[in-house]
């Protein structure tokens, strides 16, 4: 009757110590963020979370590449691309970009109307066109909006997370309300 019990014991064991042993999403202690990747991190730590590992390059395209813990360990990538010399941080679904306007956010499936890569297909524009606000004849011409910020709130030429404090100088970007 013992001898059953102590099999599952033992397999139940060994399973435990297999599953210790596998690699965590947790920062390693000897990673760092340098330059560029240093930037964006240091611009919104809270979304990049800590380096898992040191910046590698891709051996086919030479872009350099930083995996990430990201928001609440959710995993992200820092990339340098090669091919344009911009630098981004992406959680799969959103990409930040440090590009001729400072940080700016997009959808990975839209491209600013400034990217330039050849690799991607083309996909929808991060840009709106332009919707005048009405004027007093008092008052100086409004300027036009180049985003309008539906989620978040405008920063810069960008929109930002409303929980995030904007470092950009003013843009053309307009909160929606």
């Amino acid at each position: 009757m013992w001898r059953p019990l102590l099999i599952l014991a033992a397999a139940l064991a060994f399973v435990v110590l297999q599953v210790s042993d596998l690699p965590t999403a947790s920062a390693s202690p000897n990673c760092q963020f340098v330059l560029g990747f240093k930037a964006i991190h240091d611009a919104m730590p809270d979304v990049v979370g800590d380096c898992l590992v040191d910046e590698h390059h891709n051996p086919t395209n030479g872009d350099g590449l930083q995996e990430t813990s990201g928001k609440n360990g959710a995993g992200g990538l820092m990339v340098w691309r090669k091919a344009d010399n911009w630098t981004a941080y992406t959680d799969g679904y959103r990409t930040w970009i440090n590009g001729p306007n400072g940080l700016q956010q997009r959808l990975n499936t839209e491209r600013f109307t400034w990217e330039n890569d050849g690799s991607a297909p083309p996909a929808p524009t991060a840009t709106c066109t332009p919707t005048p606000t009405p004027t007093t004849s008092n008052a100086a011409p409004a300027q036009a909006c180049c985003k309008i910020c539906t989620t978040g709130k405008a920063c810069g030429n960008g929109c930002i997370s409303r929980a995030y404090t904007c470092h950009q100088p003013p843009g053309c970007a307009c909160d929606s309300n």
